[in-house]
């Protein structure tokens, strides 16, 4: 192999790669979104939704309240993702989901991660 053939082999390697580092980038970006999130399964929440389903289908969805809502101690569910922080609140004397909020949470800054 000539010089010559060495490097054009080369140079036509560079743009190959490049594309397949930023491919993997970005399916890389779109996976983590989709599966950090925990916005799907609180939208599904439905208000009048029994605790039972709605523990149910977050433990489906691998999101997480604690204890307390398990075993009945807790009239709220809080959980959070890196984007938001979600509530669901039952009525203590129906266990029926009697509001759900969500809000963004501030990114953190870059010097304090």
């Amino acid at each position: 192999m000539t010089n010559a053939q060495s490097n054009t082999i080369k140079t036509s390697l560079v743009p190959i790669v490049a594309c397949g580092i930023v491919l993997g980038v970005v399916v890389a970006i779109v996976e983590l979104a989709t599966t950090a999130s925990n916005y799907d399964p609180y939208k599904r929440i439905q208000v009048g939704m029994s605790r039972q389903e709605t523990i149910t289908l977050l433990r489906d969805a691998r999101v997480f309240c604690g204890n307390d809502l398990l075993i009945g101690n807790s009239d709220a569910c809080s959980f959070a993702d890196p984007w938001r922080e979600y509530r669901v609140t039952f009525n203590p004397g129906t266990s029926r989901v009697s509001s759900k909020s969500f809000a963004f949470r501030r990114p953190p800054s870059l010097i304090f991660r």
